[in-house]
């Protein structure tokens, strides 16, 4: 076989048809010389670089490896002051502040946990 070109649109699948031939001649043992333009190698690099994060990432999520931060570990006096939230007796800072975290973290977790009360979307905005 001679020199070939494969040209089409952006997204029609040119290169996965050059992949696919190239593992299929490398199966039967075929000897190519392949000549690629640089954007070409160094777009199949990242892909395999992504596909061997993702394999790893799906690996260590199997054998119990959490990502990401810690939660803060809640007081016992955490649902008491999401309550006095919910309800609007008290505000996000000073309920984080009695707690010693920052009112962010008070709100997401007091929401969360009106949430797993089945209360429902919280209508009080503002003291």
């Amino acid at each position: 076989m001679g020199l070939r070109f494969i040209i089409g649109r952006a997204g029609s699948g040119k290169t996965t048809r050059c992949m696919e031939e190239i593992i299929e001649k490398g199966k039967a043992g075929g000897r190519q010389v392949l000549i690629v333009p640089e954007q070409f190698t160094s777009q199949t690099e990242r892909d395999f670089i992504r596909q061997r994060q993702a394999e790893g990432i799906a690996a260590a999520k199997e054998r119990g490896v959490r990502f990401g931060r810690r939660r803060i570990p809640m007081s016992e006096d955490f649902e008491a002051l999401a309550q006095d939230w919910w309800y609007g007796r008290i505000s996000a800072v000073q309920a984080g502040k009695k707690l010693g975290i920052s009112r962010i973290t008070f709100k997401n977790r007091a929401e969360e946990w009106g949430a797993a009360e089945g209360l429902g979307k919280r209508l009080v905005r503002r003291l």
